[in-house]
């Protein structure tokens, strides 16, 4: 196979050199073109094929390569820690409003776990301020769902307890949970 992917590559060569040998007479510099033109693309296509050719030995090459590859594979990855976990959990979509008569707070929000593990009573907790921005109260409740990993759990009308009267925004996240 080296033999013939060499005698390929010299007559491709031999085609350039002697379409740019012909090039130079006026007469023939049309053949020429010609010439130097198929043999670049000879040579081309034989260089493409060499490189592309694969190993030489294949008994050989597969162990070094399986050596290879166990030598270049990472350690198997440790589990995430719990606050790495509680980082990738977020409270997305929140929307909010005040029932009985002004006092309790109903919410609808969308638990996302970002994480590569399973969780379950995801406890959530919403920061209340007025309309100055002033820190006013907060609720804090559990959320008895399982959330798998990359996934996420929508939770509608949910209760979160008395809200005071003057609280206008509100903000929730996830304060802690429990592996699944």
């Amino acid at each position: 196979m080296n033999m013939i992917v060499g005698l390929l590559s010299l007559v491709s060569f031999a085609g350039i050199a002697v379409g740019l040998l012909m090039c130079v007479f006026q007469s023939q510099r049309p053949r020429g073109k010609s010439f130097a033109f198929y043999g670049f693309v000879g040579f081309v296509f034989v260089f493409s094929f060499a490189l592309f050719q694969g190993p030489k030995d294949s008994a050989r090459a597969t162990a070094s390569s399986a050596e290879a590859i166990a030598s270049q594979s990472p350690a198997p990855a440790a589990p995430p820690t719990y606050k790495e976990v509680l980082a990738k959990l977020k409270v997305d979509s929140l929307t909010w409003e005040k029932e009985g008569f002004g006092s309790i707070m109903k919410a609808s929000f969308v638990i996302r776990n970002y994480s590569t593990v399973d969780v379950k009573d995801i406890v959530v907790t919403c920061k209340h301020s007025s309309n100055s921005g002033t820190y006013i109260d907060s609720n804090t409740r559990p959320v008895y769902e399982r959330v798998a990993h990359n996934s996420y759990q929508a939770v509608i009308d949910f209760n979160m307890g008395f809200i005071h009267s003057a609280v206008a925004r509100s903000t929730c996240a996830v304060d802690s949970y429990s592996p699944a």
